[in-house]
């Protein structure tokens, strides 16, 4: 049986695998059974954004807010690529 975390060492670094296994707040279960909590991870949110999802379920809030501002933040990966289109038009 393989554990969430070994599929992601073996996963090649991209920015939305590295999104992924740095926000799951899932317990992961040890060998013997007993459930280990995940760290939560400290997010900052702006104050008219955290008004839209402070009342939803975390999986709701997640939703909200990838289809909301998620088309608007660009990754480095993103970037990177706009970058060299940039380049490759010039």
């Amino acid at each position: 049986q393989v554990s969430h975390e070994d599929q992601a060492k073996n996963v090649e670094p991209t920015s939305s695998a590295d999104y992924e296994s740095t926000t799951r707040t899932d317990d992961s279960l040890d060998d013997d059974g007993a459930s280990l909590p995940k760290p939560i991870p400290n997010i900052c949110l702006p104050a008219e954004v955290l008004q839209d999802v402070k009342n939803l379920a975390p999986e709701d809030a997640l939703d909200k807010l990838l289809s909301s501002y998620a088309a608007y933040i660009p990754t480095a990966a993103d970037r990177e690529k706009a970058l060299q289109l940039e380049q490759a038009d010039h």
